[in-house]
């Protein structure tokens, strides 16, 4: 029963679509539901595909020698020169949107290329920055470390001669000594907090090159 009413459902929309035809009219889907009645867009969709592939076979019949009713040979000429006019401007359209999308690619390829090379380049000068900056800082804490290596040792040397002059006398040279000893005190203590800061300094830089590394 089902198959007896798709087959005259499909009849209809044959019929239906034939005299739109002929009437000079495209079949559509919303022409051949309203000349019918009724039936679903899909149904009526596919069974118009049926009837577009039979109607392309009857022409090709034709061209060989089989008679077709002249206003059906007419119009179906009709409308097959439109739908193919039709095809090849859909298929230009849809050219030029690839073409406008591969070239919008294109651009953002680049664009994103370029931005990846400027933070290369950015990273890289930074890199070589702080490169610079911690070779600096190593030779300034050697230095500093030698500094307070000499100043450590010429403090131990006046302490001894204070030691020497408090025993001999002399309480202008003690005093003087003891003032020499109070400015290499200060001198070395300046030293040891200029050498603690310089060692935060670089392993706090150290640790940035770590983490900017590639």
């Amino acid at each position: 029963m089902v198959y007896q009413m798709t087959t005259i459902t499909r009849q209809r929309i044959f019929d239906a679509a034939e005299s739109l035809l002929q009437e000079g009219k495209r079949p559509t889907q919303q022409l051949v539901r309203e000349r019918i009645g009724s039936g679903s867009l899909t149904t009526i969709n596919r069974a118009l595909n049926e009837w577009w592939e039979s109607l392309s076979q009857r022409l090709s019949q034709q061209n060989q020698g089989y008679d077709l009713p002249e206003p059906v040979i007419r119009h179906s000429n009709r409308l097959w020169n439109e739908s193919l006019g039709y095809a090849r401007r859909e298929y230009l359209r849809q050219v030029e949107l690839i073409e406008a999308e591969t070239e919008k690619l294109r651009q953002d390829s680049l664009s994103e290329r370029q931005e990846y090379a400027r933070q290369i380049k950015e990273l890289s000068d930074i890199l070589g920055q702080q490169q610079k900056k911690a070779t600096r800082l190593e030779a300034e804490l050697l230095e500093t470390k030698e500094s307070l290596s000499q100043a450590q040792e010429e403090y131990f040397l006046l302490s001894r001669d204070q030691s020497r002059i408090s025993q001999v006398g002399g309480n202008e040279e003690l005093l003087q000594a003891q003032a020499r000893i109070q400015v290499q005190q200060e001198h070395i203590q300046a030293l040891t907090d200029k050498n603690q800061k310089l060692i935060s300094e670089n392993a706090e830089l150290r640790l940035k090159l770590k983490q900017n590394q590639p």
